[in-house]
């Protein structure tokens, strides 16, 4: 699980993704991961099981890296902009 998230991290890096915004992005998509783990276990899996699922249910690295990239490339990962309301 690491490996995808630090993988993603470094895809959305090349895509030209900020690393603030990267890593905010991976920190909580690893709080995701964790909760459908707990949410799996609690439902009566395995721990390996529950992470299998919990795996399938939040989507590959690209399904996963391409609404942070499009977003990028579309002007929302600009925070600074957004939040001093500086005209782009």
């Amino acid at each position: 699980m690491a490996d995808l998230f630090n993988t993603l991290k470094d895809h959305l890096l090349r895509a030209g993704v900020r690393p603030s915004s990267a890593l905010r992005y991976v920190t909580e998509l690893r709080g995701h991961l964790d909760d459908l783990v707990d949410e799996g276990i609690a439902n009566g899996l395995e721990e390996t099981a529950a992470r299998q699922q919990a795996l399938a249910r939040i989507g590959s690295m690209d399904e996963l890296a391409q609404p942070m990239i499009a977003g990028f490339v579309d002007g929302m990962d600009a925070p600074s902009r957004r939040h001093r309301n500086v005209p782009r």
